[in-house]
């Protein structure tokens, strides 16, 4: 299966989706990283750090929770695909967040 035909969702990314990152430039996925803390400046599409890779990936940035995501979500990554695009598998990996107290 080619990269482009796997959706990776990375759930609970914090405010910078390092995850969802490495998955795009690395892998060559469709990478979304979800969270509702995310960082305004990684939302949405960004396709500077993904065209520099010779398997560059696609990534998109969503904030908000799962549940908003599957109401809400699919626009973005249906706005920046081709209307004929389908994927084949669907990764999720969930981040852990870590409480110090």
């Amino acid at each position: 299966s080619e990269p482009l035909n796997i959706l990776c969702l990375v759930l609970g990314e914090g405010s910078f989706p390092r995850t969802a990152i490495l998955a795009a430039i690395c892998q060559g996925w469709v990478a979304v990283a979800i969270d509702e803390n995310l960082h305004p400046e990684w939302r949405g599409s960004r396709d500077d750090i993904t065209n520099s890779s010779a398997t560059a990936g696609i990534y998109f940035g969503f904030k908000g929770s799962m549940k908003d995501f599957l109401v809400n979500g699919q626009r973005i990554i249906q706005a920046n695909m081709s209307e004929t695009h389908y994927f084949h598998h669907i990764i999720m990996i969930g981040i852990e967040s870590q409480n110090n107290s």
